[in-house]
This record gives C-alpha cells, structure tokens and sequence, in this order.
C-alpha cells in the first residue's frame, strides 16, 4: 500500500506565514498609534513595529512588543534607536520592565512555535 507524498513545508515558509499574521493583527488596531507624540510627520501605510527587534524570538510575536505605526514612523526609529528606546520608556513604561525582563529568555525557532502563532492569528481577523 503506497500512501500520498506529504510536502515538507520549510520553516521559513512557516516563520513567513507567522509573520504576516501577528502583523495583520497588530496593524488591525487602523491608527498609528505614534501620532501626536513626536515630531514626525504620520504616513498612510501601516505597519508592525518592534519595541525590542523581532530578532529576539522569545519576544517576536508577543504583542506586547510590538506598536502599530506608520511607515514614517518605522524608518526614522529604525535609523534613531536611541529616540525609539526614550520614546518607548516614555510612552509605555509598564511594557518596557516587562519587555527587557523577557529579552534574555531564550526561545528556539521551532516549526512548532511558527505553527503556534499561525494558529492564534489565524482566525483573528
């Protein structure tokens, strides 16, 4: 008895997929939730801003990490993360304690943790 091949989806595809989802939800928030509290000028487009980069896994797809923002937004804090780090402990202190406690904690990237966050996301829009 033969049975049908199963496509491995690679784990990229997996993160990808994850990655687009927490930003949807994040994003469904509609504003850019910067606005009025710097001098920079608000654009139409948004998008899913890091507190602590999306480099730290433990801490990727936790909402708490992340702000939704414009794309005017993003690239000037991208490019001034000193200003991004005093705006965050301005703005949302509470976040920030909990965020930099989390950041050490490690969290491999598993096909099961991306299959976890497309999982929670998915039906969340």
């Amino acid at each position: 008895m033969k049975f049908p091949k199963v496509k491995k989806i690679k784990k990229s595809t997996l993160r990808n997929k994850a990655d687009s989802l927490f930003s949807k939800h994040i994003r469904s928030l509609g504003l850019c939730k910067l606005r009025g509290r710097d001098k920079i000028r608000c654009s139409q487009v948004l998008q899913c801003m890091h507190i602590i980069t999306r480099g730290n896994t433990t801490l990727r797809y936790n909402p708490l990490n992340a702000v939704c923002g414009c794309s005017g937004h993003h690239v000037y804090y991208t490019n001034h993360p000193d200003e991004w780090v005093m705006l965050v402990q301005r703005e949302w202190p509470d976040a920030w304690k909990i965020l930099q406690a989390e950041r050490t904690v490690k969290t491999k990237k598993t096909e099961d943790l991306y299959r976890e966050v497309i999982e929670r996301y998915k039906d969340n829009l």
